[in-house]
This record gives C-alpha cells, sequence and structure tokens, in this order.
C-alpha cells in the first residue's frame, strides 16, 4: 500500500511540474528574451542532475558502454533537446499558453509516427482515431466564434510549437535506443549536458549579433522563483519522480496520468489571467480523448499479452 501510493503521489508531482511551466514560461517572456527563457530552464538544472546522480547512484555522468553511445551520439541527443527548448519557447511567445499544452497533448502521436517513418515500427492500436481527433481539436483550437470576421485564432507561433516536439519526440525515440543500458537519469544528465552547451553558444551568437534583448535588471523576484522552479522541478526533480512512477505502475499506465497536464497547465494559465476560450477547452478534449483511447488500447493489449504467457 505505501509502495502504490508512493509511486501515485510521484506521478501527481509529475502532472503538476510538467503542467505549471507553460503558462509561467509565458509569464516570464513578457520581460525576458525568448532565448534567455531557453537557456534558463536548462542551466540551473545542470548541478542538481549531478547531485541527484551522486545521491540514488554514487557516482557522476558516464557513457555506457554500446555502439550508439558517443560524443557524437550525445551531441546529436544534445541539439535535438535544446531544439525542444528553443522552439517551444519561441512558439509560446507568440501563442496562447492553452493552446501551446494541447499541442504538446499530441507528442505521443508525433512518437509513434516518428518511430514508424525512422525505424518501421507499426503503429500502436487507436493511433488512427487518436490522429483525426487530434487533427479536429487542433483546429477547434485555432477558431474563435465570436471573431470569425478576424480569421483564425491562431498567435502564429505554432509551427514553431511542432517543431519542439518532433524534436522531443526524436530525442525521446534516440534517448531509448542509443542509451538504453544506462538509467533515465544518467541519460537525462547525459544529455542535458551538450543541450545546455549548445543554448549556451546560441545565446551568445545572437548576443553579439545584437538578437538578444537586455536582461530585466534587477531581475523580478517572482521571475527567479518561476525560473527556479522550472529546473528544479520540471527538469530535475519531476525526471526522477517520472521514473518512481514508472517504477511502481509501468510505463503505460504512467503514460495515463500525463493526460492531466493540459488541465493543470489550463487551470495555472487561468489563475493568471489567460482564461482559455470555449474552442480551446473542447479542443483540448478532443486531443485528450484521442490519446486516451490509444493509451487503453495499448494497456489493454499489454495486459492480454502478460496474460498469455
Amino acid at each position: 500500500m505505501q509502495a502504490s501510493s508512493q509511486g501515485l503521489g510521484a506521478l501527481l508531482f509529475v502532472v503538476l511540474a510538467w503542467g505549471t511551466p507553460v503558462p509561467f514560461i509565458s509569464l516570464l517572456l513578457e520581460r525576458w528574451d525568448p532565448l534567455q527563457v531557453a537557456l534558463a530552464r536548462y542551466l540551473p538544472a545542470l548541478p542538481l542532475l549531478f547531485a541527484l546522480l551522486y545521491w540514488r547512484e554514487g557516482r557522476g555522468p558516464a557513457l555506457p558502454r554500446s555502439p550508439g553511445a558517443n560524443w557524437r551520439s550525445l551531441a546529436e541527443l544534445g541539439l535535438a533537446m535544446a531544439g525542444f527548448s528553443l522552439f517551444f519557447t519561441l512558439g509560446l511567445s507568440a501563442t496562447h499558453p492553452v493552446t501551446a499544452a494541447i499541442l504538446a497533448a499530441a507528442s505521443p502521436i508525433f512518437g509513434g509516427l516518428l518511430d514508424r517513418l525512422l525505424y518501421g515500427q507499426r503503429l500502436a492500436p487507436g493511433l488512427g482515431l487518436a490522429i483525426l481527433l487530434s487533427v479536429a481539436g487542433a483546429a477547434l483550437v485555432g477558431l474563435d466564434f465570436d471573431r470569425l470576421d478576424q480569421g483564425l485564432a491562431f498567435g502564429g507561433g505554432e509551427p514553431l510549437l511542432l517543431m519542439a516536439l518532433l524534436c522531443w519526440s526524436w530525442y525521446s525515440i534516440a534517448v531509448a535506443r542509443r542509451l538504453a543500458g544506462v538509467s533515465r537519469l544518467q541519460a537525462t544528465t547525459l544529455t542535458l549536458v551538450p543541450a545546455t552547451l549548445w543554448l549556451f553558444a546560441g545565446y551568445l551568437l545572437a548576443d553579439l549579433a545584437g538578437l538578444v534583448s537586455p536582461l530585466p535588471m534587477p531581475p523580478p523576484a517572482l521571475d527567479l522563483a518561476l525560473l527556479g522552479w522550472i529546473a528544479v522541478s520540471g527538469v530535475t526533480l519531476g525526471v526522477v519522480a517520472w521514473h518512481v512512477g514508472v517504477q511502481h505502475y509501468g510505463i503505460v499506465v504512467a503514460s495515463l496520468y500525463l493526460n492531466l497536464i493540459p488541465i493543470v497547465a489550463t487551470a495555472t494559465a487561468a489563475l493568471l489571467g489567460l482564461p482559455p476560450r470555449w474552442e480551446q477547452v473542447a479542443g483540448g478534449l478532443l486531443v485528450v480523448a484521442g490519446v486516451l483511447q490509444a493509451q487503453l488500447r495499448r494497456l489493454r493489449a499489454a495486459r492480454a499479452a502478460a496474460a498469455e504467457t
């Protein structure tokens, strides 16, 4: 009973830690440059991840002995991770946070399609219906029936958000294949180091070119608190809590909880003065319903396969 409660608490923390950053980043972008926010998400997390590694595994990050694990591979994985942070932040600067959360909820669909295109994996049961519902939901999110004469309600950052999801989907698939011999905490740390270096190099080049706005000085205490929460909970403790939840419930059941993230993001945005339109709520429900039914089918198939063995 205690183990089950621990796993449930961990997954609920994951939902909170990964659901609140979307509207929080929108708030930060009112005063910070997108490149600054993209870098600040990862930079404070590095020392925390190193400390967690020594605490849980008694050592720092170490490359596994496998053909896919080398410095070039880590650089590629880090570039994808950096691309996710950069594209997501840039897209969010021109998109309503609720719309961004809804699009992010469809990331399992991107992962399934990318796995099919790159590695020929069979599409999971229910993925076709999930795609149809997600497309319908995304279309509904872009409508504002009170202002149809003004065109679609998309803010312009949605293509960048889709690029971010593609980067994250490829990163997730590639990490599972290339770093299969290490813990997820090790894998996160090994890839976050080059991701931070990529973002830092990009930031320096953009700053030299005069493309970055000056840092708000002194930084507001609220902004520092939000950045701290995003780095500590979302990038570090959220990852550890996710692994705890997977350990207790398995990857399929744990993934079901991720469908709550858009709800947390929407509620947080509303509390910050960014209430969703009813079209966004309806579109989000369609996206979540599509992903959820695919995950439930996968869960039933896994249980049936386990019962046969």
